[in-house]
């Protein structure tokens, strides 16, 4: 998840709560407890990082319905219906590119999510099921891509994108590996004779030096 100022960070849950009490005030009881027996609702914030786990945040009405759920981390408060995942189960990837697929089983009331980015990525591909429609914009250093629907039947939604190369994954070039060892074994063959030089230099002195003993 990209990095963001505190204030950007209560501004985006204070915006978050706004929109759940919207969509789930329809819900409210007449004793003012939520009724869930004829609606389903869903809104959540789903935050994918480099390595490819994701946090998701937000509203759920029915864990059933998020089959991710079974094999990831979370915390849920059945009064509140809040929800805080985090996951490695909703992307792949193939090749340079990486898939992100969020599925929502059964028939949901009112469904909203939104898929915050790096950036930087390069998107290729937003599909989604029939009855949702989405928003691509940029937000506080993210891209940002949000999808909504009303009465929808198992939505689905896939993202395809690619990240910018780090140093990590770069390819290392292999001309670059034939220099380095074209240059180390120079450089050990002139180590070698400097050093076989000087052990020559070392064997010839004695001879002189009798020689000019002898003279005296």
């Amino acid at each position: 998840m990209p990095a963001m100022p505190k204030m950007i960070c209560l501004i985006r849950i204070m915006l978050q709560l706004l929109v759940i009490s919207v969509i789930v005030a329809p819900t409210l009881g007449q004793n003012g407890t939520l009724d869930n027996s004829t609606s389903k609702k869903f809104v959540l914030d789903i935050y994918p990082n480099r390595a490819g786990d994701a946090l998701v945040i937000g509203y759920a009405d029915n864990l059933k319905s998020l089959q991710f759920l079974k094999t990831s981390e979370y915390r849920y408060n059945n009064d509140t219906r809040q929800l805080f995942a985090r996951t490695n189960a909703l992307t792949r990837k193939d090749g340079d590119f990486w898939t992100l697929r969020f599925p929502i089983l059964g028939r949901i009331d009112g469904y909203y999510t939104a898929f915050y980015l790096p950036n930087d990525v390069k998107l290729k591909e937003v599909n989604r099921s029939a009855g949702l429609g989405h928003l691509i914009s940029t937000r506080n250093e993210s891209l940002v891509v949000e999808v909504q629907g009303y009465e929808v039947q198992d939505p689905v939604v896939t993202i395809e994108y690619q990240q910018p190369l780090t140093v990590a994954d770069e390819a290392i070039n292999p001309a670059y590996i034939y220099l380095f060892l074209a240059m180390a074994l120079l450089a050990l063959g002139l180590t070698f004779l400097v050093i076989k030089q000087r052990k020559g230099g070392r064997k010839a002195a004695p001879p002189e030096a009798q020689q000019s003993v002898a003279d005296i």
